[in-house]
């Protein structure tokens, strides 16, 4: 049988050590590094983001600046950034283009919703 090797995605240590023993117990699957290039699959806690770290997601995927997405919220430009540098952390990435790309293909963001205007 073959091997299938997958990153774990958790809202924290905690849950990301539960997930990786559980899943690692699992035959023909081997939980990988984060940095691993040849990964096949992810599991992504449901939790990791939070409510609110997904609502500045989506403002970011519905408008095209920063501070159109605050202004939908009714927050700062920089309460954004801060809720941004939390996801980027947690979503491995750098940068808010990789940031959106990462939460579409694990499916974070509402496809419907995403369009001006429709917070």
């Amino acid at each position: 049988m073959r091997t299938v090797k997958v990153i774990i995605l958790a809202r924290d240590e905690m849950v990301g050590a539960f997930l990786r023993e559980k899943i690692g117990a699992l035959p023909c699957i081997e939980v990988a590094t984060n940095g691993s290039v040849a990964v096949q699959g992810v599991v992504v806690d449901k939790g990791l983001l939070t409510f609110s770290e997904r609502r500045v997601l989506q403002a970011c995927a519905d408008y095209d600046r920063l501070e159109e997405a605050a202004a939908a919220l009714c927050i700062t430009r920089d309460t954004v950034k801060k809720h941004l540098a939390r996801i980027y952390r947690k979503l491995e990435v750098n940068s808010l283009h990789r940031a959106l790309l990462r939460a579409r293909e694990l499916g974070l963001l509402d496809e419907a919703r995403e369009g001006r205007g429709r917070l």
